[in-house]
């Protein structure tokens, strides 16, 4: 067994290691041109399409394509954002396809960590070894949905950090769903169903929870939420702490480190150097900025070293020295700040060691049930953070079926799930 180097050597290695499917980007190599807005860009209104183009590699009996489109910033900036568009092959049935708004997990913050860029690759371990669109798309297609999934602000199309800052993602979201219809016209009929995993499910709850004031025309049949990055506090009380039942120390550590990057963007009032322990947290940032990385299988990397640093504790300050405006945004880019008007399907993995499913446990008993939310939450007993969403394809899949064809919503607040 090797033992890591102190400081960023071991980190750099890891997270080089867990990549993006093997894209390449501006920081290290090469984005297609694709993802070069017009400059300057004009202003135009959300989801409003940019430019399209095609995809390498997408399999046959499919439609791919990637779209430029219009979205905001969290300072309600116009700006130029991507996504992924696949349409079933054959004709549409009357009215058109049903849209998936597929919200994905993390893959990083800079522009070649974009899904958009490979989707049709083999990829990480966070896909367990299949290719983001099998891991993430192809059930649905199969069901017959056009799917569309924003790669979020920043990637694939420069631009701010964006990781779990909510207002961001989920204009997003939302904007590529506006874009996909902008696009296809009838193909793609006004049935709309959110999902997001991991961070995803943190970006979805956001598109479900402003979709009546930002996209009012936008009507949302439900939203799914598989393994959501929901209470980011607890999350992050729990990963300092450590032990079991808290996230992996390397993923909490970068999942830090991304958001670090992304709130110092998104909001004037923080600053990472509050927050950053010197001598380990400042050679972080960089790390961060110039590579992507994976969600998943992030354990089998960290047994190949022994010693050294790996908790949010070793390079971040503890978290009750946080300054103020850093707890409040942390908060305040939680999930159950306000209603989703649609039924929610929450599921995960008993065995999930990356958003700890005591987490969701706390989303679902004291924000959505406390709130009267119609929420249905099943847990997996023998499920990883990412074999849920394999695992959970054809639950999720029969209820939005049941959602489009306007059958009634049971929630089961009455009798929440367990773990073993």
């Amino acid at each position: 067994m090797r033992r890591r180097q102190s400081g960023w050597v071991w980190v750099a290695a890891v997270v080089f290691v867990m990549g993006c499917g093997g894209s390449n980007s501006d920081q290290g190599g090469l984005v297609p041109s694709f993802y070069d807005p017009p400059s300057p860009l004009s202003f135009a209104s959300p989801g409003t399409v940019i430019k399209t183009g095609g995809v390498p590699g997408a399999p046959s009996g499919i439609r791919a394509q990637r779209i430029m489109y219009h979205s905001r910033t969290n300072r309600g900036e116009d700006i130029a954002t991507t996504a992924l568009l696949v349409l079933p092959g054959g004709d549409p049935p009357p009215g058109g396809f049903p849209l998936l708004a597929a919200a994905h997990g993390t893959t990083g913050v800079i522009q070649e960590c974009a899904p958009s860029i490979e989707p049709f690759t083999p990829g990480p371990q966070s896909f367990q070894g299949m290719s983001f669109y099998e891991f993430f798309y192809e059930p649905w297609v199969k069901a017959g949905y056009a799917v569309v999934g924003a790669d979020y602000q920043g990637q694939g199309a420069p631009g701010p950090y964006s990781f779990l800052v909510g207002t961001i993602e989920g204009q997003n979201v939302l904007d590529s769903v506006r874009a996909a219809r902008n696009l296809e016209g009838s193909k793609i009929s006004d049935q709309l169903i959110l999902y997001g995993h991991s961070q995803g499910g943190n970006s979805a709850g956001w598109a479900a929870e402003i979709l009546p004031e930002y996209a009012p025309e936008l009507n949302s049949s439900g939203a799914i939420l598989a393994a959501p990055a929901a209470s980011l506090y607890e999350l992050l009380d729990l990963a300092y702490k450590g032990g079991p039942g808290a996230t992996v120390p390397f993923e909490a550590t970068t999942f830090l480190y991304l958001a670090v990057l992304s709130y110092q963007d998104s909001y004037d009032d923080l600053h990472a150097d509050d927050v950053l322990l010197p001598p380990n947290g400042p050679e972080g940032l960089p790390i961060f900025q110039n590579v992507c990385a994976g969600t998943g299988g992030v354990a089998f990397l960290v047994n190949e070293f022994t010693g050294g640093p790996d908790k949010p504790g070793d390079f971040f300050v503890p978290l009750d020295q946080y300054p103020q405006p850093w707890a409040d945004r942390i908060r305040q880019n939680s999930l159950g700040t306000r209603q989703i008007a649609t039924p929610i399907l929450m599921v995960q993995g008993c065995k999930d060691t990356t958003i700890p499913i005591s987490t969701n446990f706390t989303y679902f008993n004291d924000a959505l049930c406390a709130d009267d939310e119609t929420v249905e939450f099943t847990t997996y007993p023998d499920q990883s953070h990412s074999g849920v969403v394999v695992a959970a394809s054809d639950e999720m899949i029969a209820w939005a079926g049941r959602r489009l064809r306007g059958e009634t919503a049971v929630g089961n607040c009455s009798a929440p799930p367990t773990c073993p």
